[in-house]
């Protein structure tokens, strides 16, 4: 099974043939990220996106675009929302970072998308777990790497240092707010049809 997981890990992963120069972000720029977390790779799927009409030139016929979403399970969080699950979103580019579907802890800075979507933006803000971007100069951090591990060690301590409080973790239900809300429209919406029966059903007096 974890042969499997690997294969598939360097199929979905591998790197763009072109290539990608960026500079590493300091670790003063990174810390601009809206979620700055360690957590764990435990599920990824690819997604399929509608083209806003903006994106779509007048030669292309393709209609949607597709991402990578990878689910984290977090460890520790430094900065950023309560949720114990981040999604990270990505074309799979040479200018991505490189996820690998082993147990390996990553240190990762991340970054809320805006979707030009205005239904993927409702969707998208709907949900209690963040979706979210990065990128290969981020400063993300696998910590299993050997020449990483000073690296991290130096981020982390850095981090408790700025963020000395972290930020406290729940595991929120797997359910979208729009979700509920439809509910309580639909409840809200039955309590005034049986108000309005109620009131044509009683005779009019004078």
């Amino acid at each position: 099974m974890r042969i499997y997981l690997i294969i598939l890990a360097f199929i979905a992963f591998a790197p763009s043939l072109m290539a990608c120069s960026c500079d590493t972000l300091s670790f003063e720029d990174a810390i601009a990220a809206d979620e700055i977390f360690v957590g764990q790779l435990f599920k990824a799927k690819t997604v399929e996106y509608p083209y806003t009409r903006e994106d779509i030139y007048q030669w292309d016929t393709a209609t949607h675009y597709t991402l990578w979403q990878l689910y984290f399970k977090v460890n520790k969080k430094w900065k950023g929302s309560n949720s114990d699950i981040v999604v990270i979103e990505q074309p799979n580019t040479s200018c991505d970072f490189s996820f690998d579907l082993t147990d390996s802890d990553y240190l990762i800075y991340t970054y809320k998308e805006s979707p030009k979507n205005k239904w993927l933006k409702i969707l998208k803000q709907a949900s209690f777990i963040p979706v979210t971007g990065t990128y290969q100069c981020a400063r993300n951090i696998n910590i299993s790497g050997y020449y990483d591990m000073n690296w991290f060690e130096s981020d982390t301590a850095q981090l408790n240092m700025v963020f000395p409080h972290g930020v406290k973790l729940y595991s929120y239900p797997r359910i979208r707010i729009g979700i509920v809300t439809l509910l309580i429209l639909t409840l809200i919406g039955f309590g005034l049809y049986q108000l309005i029966k109620r009131k044509l059903a009683t005779p009019f007096t004078n």
